[in-house]
């Protein structure tokens, strides 16, 4: 699947998680991605480009990119940057000049397709190059 542009499409059970619009380029990498609902939750990657831009996924709990996550909250941040959760999505942005491993994870609620709200747990696993 695909989304506009470059955007990357990743199904989480019945959770959609794409590319934040404001980072759909290949300077922000997610890849397929499922188990956001499960107990533990997801474990995801992401690689980024530190050029001082977001990079993020959009939270869904219905199919097709329906019932967006309208409240979330970044339960453990990142060490090397900063991340936080903007209606629906939760994105990250690299300290100035960081290049290297980073961490952080965080939790939404959002409506399945039957309008059960639904816990969407995830972590995710970053790697941070340089501008080039």
């Amino acid at each position: 699947m695909s989304c506009k542009a470059l955007q990357t499409t990743v199904c989480l059970g019945m959770l959609l998680i794409a590319c934040n619009v404001m980072a759909q380029s290949p300077n922000c990498q997610i890849p397929r991605v499922s188990g956001a609902m499960d107990r533990n939750g997801a474990v995801t990657t992401m690689n980024v480009v530190n050029n001082g831009q977001p990079c993020g996924v959009d939270l869904y709990g219905g199919s097709r990119g329906s019932h967006p996550a309208t409240r979330g909250v970044i339960t453990n941040p990142p060490k090397h940057g900063h991340a936080e959760f903007v209606g629906p999505h939760i994105q990250y942005t690299p300290a100035s000049g960081y290049v290297g491993a980073d961490e952080f994870s965080g939790k939404a609620w959002a409506q399945n397709d039957n309008m059960v709200p639904k816990l969407l747990k995830l972590q995710i696993k970053v790697t941070v190059s340089a501008l080039q």
